[in-house]
């Protein structure tokens, strides 16, 4: 008998352990319909939030938006080939200091790179909006931005 109440807590003390544990994986994503990612979803709206846009300026901002990516593309690839070069260098048996000090510089003016392309688009798109529109734009700099994913230069919305 004490076997078996044994036994029976131990099963019920596991199925609360993997039910709770169940609840709190991730669900999806918050109601986004055809499985698009949160990522893609702000990507796509991302000026829709800016108040009273006009189709006109939504043409504009896709048309900068659309050229920011393809000047960022290739500095992005750049980035993850200079990373993984990196790795390579640190996990390395004898790891060259000298490599791996010149490998971080060459990281660092590339992400230099980058964040100037990046104010170059915001200042672009900031010559588009209106007095209003250019308040919040900047006021919801860190909202306003794709930067979810893969990479942590890029800010996500509040979540």
């Amino acid at each position: 008998m004490k076997k078996v109440t044994a036994f029976l807590s131990i099963m019920i003390v596991s199925m609360f352990v993997l039910s709770t544990a169940l609840s709190a994986q991730k669900g999806n994503m918050n109601g986004m319909k055809n499985n698009k990612s949160k990522s893609t979803y702000y990507q796509q709206n991302q000026f829709q939030r800016i108040p009273d846009i006009t189709d006109s300026q939504k043409d504009q901002l896709k048309t900068l938006r659309t050229k920011m990516m393809k000047e960022s593309l290739p500095i992005k690839n750049k980035l993850m080939e200079q990373k993984a070069h990196l790795n390579t260098l640190s996990s390395a048996e004898n790891a060259d200091m000298k490599a791996i000090n010149k490998q971080i510089e060459l990281i660092g003016n590339t992400k230099t790179e980058m964040m100037k392309v990046t104010a170059n688009f915001r200042q672009e798109v900031r010559k588009v909006l209106t007095d209003e529109q250019r308040v919040f734009f900047d006021t919801h700099k860190g909202h306003m931005k794709h930067k979810g994913n893969y990479q942590k230069g890029m800010n996500c919305p509040k979540r």
